[in-house]
């Protein structure tokens, strides 16, 4: 048997070494709304750590009982990544960023927080995959009459079709719709009216530059008179036709 000395290194290293994880798994805690600070959560994560370090050490087998555990996640990584990859292309990958900080009002709360769209396919998903799992610490009730098959990773391709199939009628790209779409609803969203790709050329320009301009397509112009609208623009081209149009008001 080791001596207490190696014992006591492995237990502390493998707390140690597990220093970005526990902060991690704190964050994680306080973002699942645990009303633990972040001193707590730290600590309690810790202990854990080292609980499980030490039935790792003298109840199990270390060798063995980690791959038994690694491959009882794809039970529920495989589905979650089917709900996210099928999210991805519905969405064309045009997500609101400031909505997702936006609580209640945000359009991605849903219904309490809860897409329950996605919920709903990704229990689905692991249903399946708890059924065909084929491992040292569970073995599905479906892997007999399959002759021994592990449809684990099948799990993803099945919770991608059932979000698909649930949720093709209410998840949309995000589009700039107005300057309070990251506010609204998705159904709101899309009623709303959007706001106009054009720039307003002024006489008198108050920009910072007279080469600038205006960093939103929201913003609201300038009132002043003599006002002429141009369509849509690159940026080089915008600066060209400022310049040209002051050039024009100067010559007057």
């Amino acid at each position: 048997m080791a001596p207490p000395s190696v014992l006591a290194l492995v237990l502390g290293g493998s707390v140690t070494n597990s220093i970005v994880t526990l902060y991690s798994s704190s964050l994680n805690l306080q973002v699942l709304g645990v009303p633990w600070s972040r001193y707590k959560a730290i600590v309690i994560s810790a202990a854990v750590t080292a609980a499980g370090s030490l039935c790792a050490l003298f109840l199990t087998d270390f060798t063995s009982s980690l791959p038994s555990f690694l491959s009882l996640l794809i039970i529920v990584f495989a589905p979650w990544d089917g709900v996210f990859l099928t999210d991805m292309p519905m969405r064309r990958c045009h997500y609101d960023p400031p909505a997702l900080h936006a609580g209640p009002d945000g359009a991605y709360w849903y219904r309490s927080g809860y897409h329950l769209a996605g919920v709903a396919a990704l229990l689905v998903g692991m249903a399946f995959a708890a059924l065909t799992c084929d491992s040292e610490l569970w073995t599905g009730p479906l892997v007999a009459p399959l002759g021994g098959a592990d449809l684990t990773l099948l799990g993803s391709l099945v919770s991608g079709l059932v979000y698909w199939m649930l949720a093709r009628r209410t998840v949309a790209p995000h589009t700039d719709l107005s300057c309070t779409a990251s506010t609204r609803r998705p159904h709101q969203a899309r009623a709303a009216t959007p706001c106009r790709n054009t720039h307003t050329i002024r006489s008198h320009l108050t920009w910072p530059s007279p080469l600038t301009p205006p960093t939103s397509s929201c913003a609201t112009p300038v009132s002043i008179p003599s006002t002429r609208r141009f369509p849509r623009r690159r940026p080089w081209q915008l600066a060209h036709t400022v310049k040209a149009e002051q050039s024009r008001h100067r010559r007057r």
